[in-house]
């Protein structure tokens, strides 16, 4: 059995409407599997919709804390942000 994540991170992507939410959730899904997945300590990650279609939230796990921090770092922050 695999152990509980010991940290996640959280972050709230803002939709006009219940059709963008579903292609934030897409598109940030891709993203994840295509990129972020690749760095050590990465476990998950998984898009939760708000019923008014107007927020998508991405809870990421990871194995510690410190490998959330070494994505931060060796991560590009400003592509990513783009």
């Amino acid at each position: 059995m695999k152990p509980s994540p010991e940290f996640y991170s959280i972050i709230d992507y803002s939709a006009s409407n219940a059709e963008d939410q579903a292609k934030i959730a897409s598109a940030f899904a891709e993203f994840q599997k295509e990129w972020v997945a690749s760095y050590p300590g990465y476990g998950s990650a998984r898009f939760l919709a708000s019923t008014d279609g107007l927020i998508v939230r991405a809870i990421v796990e990871w194995e510690t804390e410190d490998a959330f921090h070494a994505f931060e770092r060796e991560s590009d922050s400003k592509g990513r942000m783009a």
